[in-house]
């Protein structure tokens, strides 16, 4: 699926529900360039989804690079966030780039 579209992880929230809404989407050449451009994003900037007719704008608190396996990003979170997650560096993958951010309307 991430070859053709950005993935929900299913056990997380949804947009705009209290929790971490987590989304995955490749940033590569050969396969979806969905976030090609995450690394560009600064905190304060707005994240912008659509769902069901309802648009939810959420603004970025916290980049990080982690390991594959920091699966801690998912955790549940009391509040409305986001989490957005793709391989770096692009081409290569070893690691995960991290983008996440807080619900503001």
């Amino acid at each position: 699926m991430l070859r053709y579209a950005v993935g929900h992880f299913p056990t997380t929230a949804q947009a705009g529900e209290a929790g971490n809404f987590c989304l995955a989407g490749h940033r590569s050449y050969a396969y979806g360039a969905f976030f090609n451009r995450l690394d560009q994003l600064r905190a304060g900037d707005a994240l912008i989804v659509e769902r069901n007719g309802e648009t939810f704008t959420y603004s970025v608190s916290e980049i990080l690079v982690v390991e594959p396996d920091d699966t801690w990003v998912l955790n549940p979170t009391e509040d409305a966030q986001i989490t957005l997650v793709t391989c770096t560096p692009i081409r290569v993958g070893t690691q995960r780039l991290i983008v996440k951010g807080v619900l503001q309307q």
